[in-house]
């Protein structure tokens, strides 16, 4: 069996919205977007393997040791699926806390307090409509707040807009015109676009979380 990760840690659990409303390829093409932006993370930053696993058919999950970096990602994930009108949407609850095992093949038989918190999370976003969710030990009201309005914020993207949003948020590297030449449109549509998005607004505010998050007293410690 795998090994504890080292904490904090946080486990993003998910799951896609009225998928019985798609094909199952689609489902698939879905998931897959989602898988990629964890492999990204991993890829780049050489933290945790995420071991993203699926449940039940429309249901997802994995994990990262980069506690700040989890809000990033759940926007890139959105952005994603948003991007391509075709998919479905997604839940997304971040639980943050102990890890006692990653599984052994899967995540399918991993333990911890930070997989319960984000598996009782994603219960509440069902139940009441959301789509972002952040909790556990050491998740303050204002950490709060800013996923609020995050989830609320996103929600308003057209696909144009996600599309540029991912680029932008998801490549630290990248200008306007890279933007554009991935694309294949002009610089001021890529401009227009991260506008309407808020793109530049949500990046500050997301580097900013990464560079002051913090967890308060009570959160896990390694």
């Amino acid at each position: 069996m795998e090994k504890s990760a080292k904490l904090p840690s946080a486990v993003l659990t998910g799951d896609l919205v009225q998928s019985q409303q798609y094909t199952q390829e689609t489902i698939s093409k879905a998931l897959d977007a989602i898988e990629a932006v964890s492999r990204n993370h991993f890829d780049s930053t050489y933290d945790l393997n995420p071991k993203f696993t699926r449940f039940r058919g429309d249901g997802w999950q994995f994990v990262i040791g980069n506690v700040p970096r989890t809000l990033r990602l759940a926007v890139l994930i959105q952005a994603e699926l948003r991007a391509d009108p075709s998919l479905p949407s997604t839940r997304i609850s971040i639980g943050v806390g102990k890890i006692d095992s990653m599984g052994s093949a899967s995540l399918a038989d991993a333990s911890g307090e930070a997989f319960v918190v984000s598996g009782r999370a994603l219960d509440w976003l069902e139940r009441n409509g959301g789509t972002l969710s952040m909790s556990g030990k050491g998740i303050s009201q204002l950490h709060q707040i800013a996923v609020e309005f995050l989830e609320l914020r996103v929600k308003l993207w057209t696909p144009q807009q996600a599309e540029a949003a991912a680029i932008f948020l998801g490549t630290t590297e990248a200008t306007g015109r890279d933007i554009a030449t991935h694309l294949g449109i002009s610089q001021q549509a890529v401009s227009y676009r991260l506008a309407g998005a808020d793109a530049r607004r949500i990046s500050e505010l997301l580097n900013e979380w990464e560079t002051e998050f913090e967890l308060l007293p009570g959160a896990p410690h390694a």
